[in-house]
């Protein structure tokens, strides 16, 4: 009987390609295995379109392995593979069983798997069904549930309730819809992974849960085992964090006060029986499920508590599946004072020393990090390899986790968005992260000043209208501003801008200078911005500095909860002023992967980063803000 499980991408090549020598004799030339995020990417050459597809069934096959990407070549044929470019493509396994079959056995077609996944499921996350075929694929539907959430029991010290969370049908209770995302019209069954945690739970079992949502029929929930913390005071708020994520990505996340709800109904009886669940109103999140998006290798959702502490989530791709966790920290300040005190030093430190102070930076975030996740990022390592991708999706939009620098291997491990693709995203914006980038045209601002010329802001501007065929629009407060406002006859995919940086006071007005006027947080924070919801562009902020000293900036803070609830596809922006020059590098090595490569978000501006650190502290200011999967679709 073969053995499906695996600890690094090498064993699972030897081990997939042992499988197919059995089943094609010397028809593999070359078999490698790379895994992006939650994906895991078929690449070599076989001598067979038989063997090609064998490959990714049996990929699919293998223990923690539910998305697939088959980019295997066939040199035996000039024609194409034959499964369908949706195949080749990914994705979630349809029948586990089928692909288990034994040596002897020829493997069954893909409409077979279909046809015959009706009768059974696998249980676990990441799962999706009966949306494979080899004809045409059937026309899209929109799929939409209401978000429910049940307790049974009183919520009181030392207590062992149920919490059930679901997705449901059921309008009449729970007020506007939630878009679960498209899918072709004969789907069948669509698993959703749930995580919860809270302040006032001691235990909650299992750490996963998993929504299966079905076409016809009734959806199951998920239920969790809870004990009451004894520490709990009766009557103060029981904040229940809830999110849900399909495989790996986080598609949505709510937070609501179980200790608000209405006294259960106990049932007396002889013998103890448990109260029935009482569903618990005022959930309205927004999660959506996209069937085809590539998901990180790791994502951590963190909500902020009262005073200095913060709730922790994390989910990680490996060889067993997605592995879960949770953990309360405590900063030993208020969030904003922690990263002041950490960062308000970073834009002047001296040229000849700056690597080792923000090293010394980054090991004290990661310090503050829980050593849960600190054990599950190590396993990732060790398992997937570096690079992988991490997603951040918070509410604390003030301390860069993202730079912290993993005590592991006697220092010799980087800060985690130099050595791993990594973005944010608010935690509880009401728009999803977008999965890609639309195509459309590049809209590029650049201001000439009438004193403090940035003159590689100039060139820069030359630049991305030479190279990427960027539209130079007039750097005028209100064309910026129209523009926003949805003003523009053409479809945006890149709002760029290149010019002066204002600070932020601490009343989250950081923003930009225009050749006119000043554009502050206030004038971007307002249902007026139809752009972002209409086309979904990346918004480029290249706020520079022309002397050597810089500041601190709020467009990483309140600017990047402003893009995302006005429906942005994402941001690149510094935490402070940079000086032109570094900027327009930052430019020169960042957006052409980005536009032109189709490179992943939080990859393009990694390389970008990676590439400038040891030469200016600069290139250590730009975050990400989006899907850090996230890439422009090829025209």
């Amino acid at each position: 009987m073969m053995d499906y499980s695996w600890h690094s991408a090498a064993e699972l090549a030897q081990k997939l390609r042992a499988a197919l020598e059995v089943r094609h004799p010397d028809e593999v030339t070359e078999l490698r295995i790379a895994i992006e995020g939650d994906l895991v990417v078929l690449e070599g050459e076989v001598a067979s379109e038989g063997c090609r597809s064998d490959a990714k069934r049996l990929a699919l096959s293998f223990d923690g392995v539910f998305k697939v990407a088959n980019r295997l070549e066939v040199a035996a044929f000039l024609t194409g593979a034959s499964d369908t470019a949706d195949e080749d493509n990914f994705f979630d396994k349809p029948f586990l069983q089928d692909a288990r079959t034994a040596e002897h056995e020829r493997m069954p077609s893909w409409s077979e798997i279909v046809r015959r996944s009706t009768g059974e499921r696998i249980e676990g996350p990441g799962i999706e069904y009966g949306s494979v075929q080899p004809e045409a694929a059937p026309e899209p539907v929109e799929v939409g549930r209401f978000p429910t959430v049940e307790k049974s029991g009183e919520v009181k010290p030392g207590a062992s309730i149920d919490v059930i969370v679901g997705l449901s049908t059921d309008a009449a209770a729970h007020g506007q819809p939630i878009s679960i995302g498209s899918f072709p019209s004969d789907w069948s069954e669509i698993d959703v992974s749930v995580q919860i945690a809270g302040e006032w739970l001691a235990t909650a079992a299992p750490q996963t849960g998993t929504i299966t949502l079905r076409r016809t029929g009734d959806p199951t929930s998920a239920r969790f085992a809870c004990t009451v913390a004894e520490d709990y005071v009766a009557g103060s708020p029981a904040v229940l964090l809830v999110s849900y994520l399909h495989g790996t990505r986080i598609c949505g996340h709510f937070s609501i006060d179980l200790a608000t709800a209405e006294a259960e109904q106990h049932v007396p009886s002889a013998e103890p029986a448990p109260a029935p669940p009482e569903r618990v109103s005022g959930a309205r999140p927004t999660v959506t499920i996209v069937p085809d998006a590539q998901g990180p290798a790791m994502s951590v959702m963190i909500s902020a508590m009262e005073g200095d502490r913060q709730m922790w989530m994390w989910t990680a791709f490996g060889p067993a599946g997605a592995s879960s966790g949770s953990s309360l920290v405590e900063l030993g300040a208020p969030p904003k004072i922690f990263a002041d005190t950490l960062l308000q030093s970073c834009p002047n430190l001296p040229a000849n020393s700056f690597r080792r102070t923000m090293r010394g930076i980054g090991e004290a975030i990661w310090r503050k990090a829980p050593a849960g996740f600190q054990s599950a990022y190590a396993r990732c390592r060790d398992t997937i390899g570096p690079g992988f991708a991490i997603q951040f999706t918070t509410d604390d939009p003030h301390i860069p986790w993202e730079m912290m620098k993993p005590d592991l291997d006697d220092g010799a491990v980087d800060h985690l968005y130099v050595e791993h693709p990594v973005a944010r995203w608010p935690l509880n914006s009401k728009h999803p992260m977008r999965a890609a980038f639309g195509d459309g045209e590049i809209v590029s601002f650049v201001p000439e000043y009438s004193s403090q010329r940035l003159s590689a802001a100039a060139q820069e501007g030359d630049w991305i209208r030479s190279t990427l065929g960027a539209v130079r629009m007039n750097p005028t407060r209100d064309e910026f501003l129209n523009l926003l406002d949805g003003d523009y006859d053409g479809i945006v995919k890149m709002l760029h801008f290149a010019g002066h940086g204002r600070a932020d006071t601490g009343s989250n007005d950081g923003g930009i200078d225009l050749e006119d006027a000043p554009v502050g947080l206030m004038d971007v924070y307002q249902s007026s911005v139809r752009i972002g919801i209409r086309d979904g562009p990346l918004l480029v902020l290249n706020a520079c500095e022309a002397s050597a000293g810089a500041e601190m900036l709020g467009m990483n803070t309140g600017w990047g909860a402003a893009v995302a609830a006005s429906g942005f596809g994402g941001l690149i922006a510094p935490l402070w002023a940079v000086q032109d020059s570094v900027a327009f590098t930052m430019a020169q090595d960042c957006l052409p992967d980005l536009v032109n490569s189709c490179a992943p978000l939080g990859e393009a501006v990694r390389k970008a980063r990676l590439k400038n650190a040891n030469a200016s502290v600069a290139a250590l200011a730009y975050l990400a803000h989006g899907d850090v999967m996230a890439s422009f679709v090829r025209s």
